[in-house]
């Protein structure tokens, strides 16, 4: 029997970053994420919503996804405000994913803090499992994710359940338990980015910018070292050992070099010389794919068991004392 499953994709980046921000794109990578990480009897009908100008908590949706913001989860501001006071209202009631910066909201309401790292985090990055997880493998295991990532969030409340972590903080965290038993998880990582071809290219659009920006100086807060640690031995052989790229800025960086870089993503065409890397960043986004399909499908699977589950009233009952002579007995 086929099953309906509605879900309302809350975007809170400021209309006023539109200028910098593609937000049809963002509703169908996400949208498009969701449909393929469905199982086959499973329909998903995505409802698209701007979380600062409308009211979230008059959505009527089964799943509710919190997706990536540029809007800052570290800096105080009345729009941040506003959005806890959203989530905030539904996130007992309603399963609700939490992606990039849906996933530091989901950790602060359950009091919890984000901080800002000392690198940027981008590229396909490996994250330890802590426990089994169905699709993405066992406690222990080391699996690729695709990241974008300057912030990392802290379980100082204790409040999360760990299920995968990086050098980088958090990656998967199941805040269910907290939320009295509504399925809500976060993802630091961005699963979006890898689960379609579509996000696959949207990926890799970002990725190509951010090393442009790093490259010309516009963020010199940053350096291309995040990028190198994601190549493979042949790509750096290539890039040049005498060169420390770590360093580079503008005119120093060749045209091939620029492509280099850019090999973890198999579509890049290079003019005088073979390609580079193809067979392994088709290896790579394959993982990536299924990894990242198997993280929102565990999320899926849960609100739907969530939402089967028939609700039941505590009942309230007497307290019994035991006597002394009945404890022994225990």
């Amino acid at each position: 029997m086929t099953k309906l499953l509605r879900a309302g994709l809350i975007d809170y980046t400021p209309t006023k970053y539109d200028k910098l921000y593609d937000a049809r794109l963002a509703k169908e990578v996400i949208s498009g994420a969701l449909k393929a990480s469905a199982d086959d009897d499973i329909v998903i009908s995505c409802r698209y919503i701007r979380g600062l100008e409308q009211d979230v908590s008059k959505e009527d949706n089964d799943i509710f996804v919190v997706m990536g913001s540029i809007l800052s989860p570290i800096k105080p501001s009345y729009e941040l405000e506003r959005v806890k006071e959203q989530i905030g209202k539904i996130i007992s009631e309603k399963p609700v994913l939490g992606i990039c910066f849906g996933h530091h909201l989901i950790a602060q309401l359950a009091g919890n803090e984000s901080k800002q790292l000392n690198e940027l985090v981008i590229g396909p990055t490996d994250v330890r499992l802590y426990g089994d997880v169905s699709g993405l493998g066992k406690a222990g295991d080391t699996v690729k994710l695709p990241m974008n990532q300057i912030y990392k969030i802290t379980n100082t409340n204790h409040s999360l359940k760990i299920l995968a972590i990086s050098n980088s903080g958090i990656q998967i965290a199941d805040a269910t338990e907290h939320f009295g038993g509504n399925p809500v998880m976060g993802f630091q990582f961005h699963p979006e980015f890898a689960a379609t071809d579509l996000g696959w290219r949207a990926f890799r659009n970002i990725y190509q910018i951010t090393i442009e920006r790093i490259l010309s100086g516009a963020h010199p807060e940053f350096d291309i070292e995040p990028i190198l640690r994601v190549l493979n031995s042949r790509v750096l052989n290539r890039l040049g050992k005498s060169t420390n790229l770590k360093y580079l800025r503008g005119d120093e960086v060749t045209d091939e070099q620029k492509n280099l870089l850019m090999s973890p993503f198999h579509d890049i065409v290079f003019s005088e010389k073979p390609m580079l890397g193809t067979a392994d960043s088709r290896r790579t986004h394959d993982e990536l794919k299924q990894k990242s399909q198997a993280a929102i499908r565990l999320f899926i699977s849960r609100a739907l068991k969530a939402r089967e589950k028939p609700k039941i009233r505590p009942v309230k009952t007497k307290k019994i004392v035991k006597k002394p002579e009945q404890l022994k007995l225990f």
